[in-house]
């Protein structure tokens, strides 16, 4: 009876593995493979400058995901030799990166803090878009999803109360943060950033603090 317990559970799980397998995309896989690209390189990028982390990231797409692009690229419908088309799609992929890959995102943030910035003319693949990261500390004292965009409030350790938006999936180590009920009373250290984000209350542009990075301290 146990043997064909552990019969039966082994092709389950055979059979729940190659489903997943099935189900992940051209664009899922890619980012995968160059996020572990990134990540076996990140010992030489300790100290990287926008420019080198922005190299190392192409030179993970040209040579290992480069398949995995040209593939993704065709889904897309787009043309290898159209570059406008190729440079937002490289844009949109570097962005993805930086939300699903902890290393990215970790060096990204420091190379923010650091105030290095690149032109982004200059740029076919960008780690992030930040005008300044900053970080702080604190407990989470309100979640509000009822109005958009959604916000929480922050009681810092200094005492005030910060108000930070959640404007787009943010990094963060537990998964548990994108349960907003979770959220309330837990102590979190946050990274974010100013974007100018359309409010639907004004209905204009206002300059607000954007949630990049949620984690326990």
């Amino acid at each position: 009876m146990v043997k064909r317990f552990f019969f039966f559970l082994s092709i389950w799980t055979a059979a729940f593995t190659t489903a997943s397998a099935q189900t992940k995309s051209t664009k899922d896989t890619l980012l995968d493979v160059i996020c572990k690209c990134v990540t076996d390189k990140k010992s030489e990028l300790a100290n990287a400058s926008t420019e080198d982390l922005q190299r190392a990231i192409e030179g993970c797409f040209v040579g290992n995901g480069l398949d995995l692009l040209m593939k993704y690229a065709k889904e897309q419908n787009i043309e290898i030799s159209d570059q406008d088309a190729m440079q937002k799609l490289g844009l949109g992929l570097g962005m993805d990166l930086v939300k699903m890959c902890p290393v990215v995102m970790e060096l990204s943030m420091d190379i923010a803090k650091k105030g290095m910035k690149t032109d982004t003319a200059e740029r076919t693949i960008s780690p992030v878009e930040m005008e300044a990261v900053t970080e702080t500390d604190g407990t989470i004292v309100a979640v509000h999803t009822a109005t958009y965009p959604a916000s929480i409030e922050l009681r810092q350790t200094n005492g005030t109360v910060k108000k930070l938006f959640l404007i787009s999936e943010f990094y963060t180590a537990d998964e548990k943060f994108y349960n907003t009920a979770y959220m309330t009373g837990k102590k979190v250290k946050i990274g974010f950033s100013k974007q100018k984000v359309f409010m639907p209350a004004s209905k204009k542009f206002e300059e607000i603090e954007v949630v990049y990075s949620l984690n326990h301290p």
